[in-house]
């Protein structure tokens, strides 16, 4: 059920580029779709939260800084992945941002000394390879800048990852990391405020939807979705399951824009959805074998 959750998470994280799309062709800069973003997620989540159970706001001070941390890697990763966006597009953007897995998986083996079996290292190699086709990178100009935004946003989605599973593990509930991120996230994004105002009083109803669908939908659910779970899964196999987020973004662009995939995408999105079943069942099996040597003995 928790890999349902964060592969749900990773569909529904599917549907930022479109509502992001949208608010640049009114002519919000990234730092600006970052600020609404975080800005009204923190208002979103602390409304629920409040009225849901208020000991969710209960932390100990000496771990308001990695909460912080969190917030700020969050923000990072945004602003980097819309630059991205915005200096190569989408395609490259996707790429470079799920290569997540490697940092994740960098420092579990480099810092925690963690073992890593074959069948995770190979749906992580599968799942990156993957990712190039469905999202068409081989087609794309390249960019050196767009390629640092891109580098830059995967790196700090790891850290956003691994801040968050050590607060996990200290005891707080993932929806606690989910108020506090947005909130410092919010806080961070405070300096885009005044111009973030002025572009909002020229927006009509098309755009405050897709700010609301962008900080709901595209943000404060998945976010809750995947610190929820990360309770239960590992960081490394984690990154791997949100993987739906490229596969949902294709199928989008098709309905939406009568734009079908071609071959290379449509392989990619296979090797995507391979590398999810396989991570999903790895633990399965192996939990099988273990329930059956104890049996024996």
């Amino acid at each position: 059920m928790e890999k349902v959750k964060i592969i749900l998470a990773g569909a529904l994280w599917g549907t930022v580029g479109l509502f992001a799309q949208i608010l640049f062709c009114y002519g919000f800069s990234a730092y600006q779709v970052g600020a609404i973003r975080f800005i009204l997620s923190a208002i979103f989540i602390t409304v629920f939260a409040l009225f849901y159970d208020r000991r969710l706001f209960k932390i100990k001070i000496k771990h308001i800084f990695l909460f912080a941390l969190t917030g700020l890697f969050n923000f990072l990763t945004t602003i980097c992945y819309y630059n991205c966006i915005s200096v190569s597009g989408s395609s490259l953007a996707c790429v470079l941002l799920y290569t997540t897995p490697f940092f994740v998986l960098g420092y579990t083996i480099l810092f925690l000394r963690k073992k890593i079996n074959a069948v995770c290292v190979l749906s992580i190699i599968c799942c990156v390879v993957s990712c190039c086709f469905a999202s068409s990178v081989f087609s794309a100009e390249f960019s050196l800048l767009g390629f640092l935004w891109g580098i830059a946003s995967a790196i700090f989605n790891g850290a956003v990852t691994i801040c968050s599973v050590k607060l996990i593990r200290l005891g707080y509930d993932g929806l606690s990391v989910s108020i506090y991120s947005f909130i410092f996230g919010g806080i961070i994004s405070s300096f885009w405020v005044n111009s973030l105002f002025t572009a909002l009083c020229a927006c009509g109803i098309n755009c405050t939807l897709s700010c609301v669908f962008i900080a709901l939908t595209s943000t404060v659910i998945p976010y809750s979705l995947y610190f929820v779970s990360l309770k239960k899964v590992e960081e490394e196999k984690a990154v791997v399951l949100t993987s739906s987020e490229p596969f949902v973004a294709t199928v989008l662009e098709s309905i939406l824009l009568r734009s079908f995939p071609d071959k290379n995408v449509f392989f990619g999105l296979i090797g995507v959805f391979i590398s999810v079943l396989t991570v999903s069942l790895s633990d399965k099996k192996t939990k099988t074998q273990m329930q059956f040597k104890l049996k024996k003995t």
